[in-house]
């Protein structure tokens, strides 16, 4: 993108990843049932002792766009451009496994793990063929279902990948070591949640809300989701995955916000080079 953005595109990156390296903070206690901690319904899809949650929105006869969130994110993350989409497409919004109101469980959190998981929904649904769009750390779990079965994605819009070892903060890094990470963020990222915040966007006081600030917190409290993010963390592997992005022959649409301090302008731009 051309020119120096003035909205939150991008820097939202760092607040999902603050959000998730808080939640890291604790002992470790697994809450495997369906998490509820707002009003908010919807679908619960029961996978290989995993509860998926997710919605289905939209003209069910039109082509559907499967959209993935980032790293400490849930599908609500989804709420301000879903229903200019919903329009158009059928949209199917999803939690990853560990965040949100599905599962967290102690097991594997590998991109290969949410895709299974991913392609058990989209044929409950009995949707052969979907566009996705995915943020960050979604990135990676899109480029994977592209590359393991291409026959069921059309077209892919990534927003501030996250997708190399070298966009991992080093703090992230250190946490896949036993006992490290639990200490690590403890030490770092328990205290004054609203200046890291501020940090987050490029006009806090313009978009940041007490309700946001109170989402942080809840997500904090839920059960699981500390062991959980670290598992995902620990389950990445970029080093190998990243080598094999050339080989994703599907028409990708990339976004990156030029002030975004995780996902970062280079990295999209190395995207850029190494997709066909």
């Amino acid at each position: 993108m051309s020119g120096r953005p003035r909205h939150p595109l991008g820097t939202t990156s760092l607040w999902l990843l603050l959000l998730a390296a808080l939640a890291l903070t604790g002992c470790h206690h697994w809450q495997v049932v369906p998490l509820r901690y707002d009003q908010d319904s919807s679908t619960v899809l029961h996978v290989d002792g995993v509860d998926l949650h997710y919605k289905v929105r939209g003209p069910q006869e039109a082509e559907t766009v499967l959209m993935i969130h980032g790293f400490g994110s849930h599908m609500g993350v989804w709420e301000p451009i879903a229903p200019a989409l919903q329009q158009h497409y059928q949209l199917v919004v999803v939690d990853l496994a560990g965040f949100g109101r599905s599962s967290r469980y102690e097991g594997d959190y590998s991109p290969e793990t949410q895709v299974r998981l991913l392609t058990a929904l989209l044929d409950e649904l009995g949707v052969e063929r979907t566009h996705i769009v995915a943020h960050s750390l979604g990135a990676t779990i899109a480029l994977t279902l592209a590359q393991q079965q291409p026959e069921r994605v059309d077209r892919l819009a990534l927003m501030g990948p996250w997708v190399y070892e070298e966009q991992i903060p080093w703090a992230l890094r250190a946490a896949r070591q036993p006992g490290l990470g639990e200490v690590t963020f403890g030490l770092w990222f328990v205290e004054h949640l609203d200046q890291r915040f501020a940090k987050s966007f490029y006009d806090p006081e313009a978009l940041i809300t007490e309700d946001m600030l109170d989402r942080a917190r809840e997500m904090l409290d839920l059960r699981g989701s500390q062991p959980a993010a670290l598992a995902v963390i620990r389950d990445l592997d970029l080093k190998d995955r990243q080598q094999s992005y050339g080989l994703v022959g599907k028409r990708t649409l990339l976004v990156q916000g030029e002030d975004d301090r995780i996902a970062r302008p280079a990295f999209t731009r190395r995207l850029l080079r190494q997709l066909p």
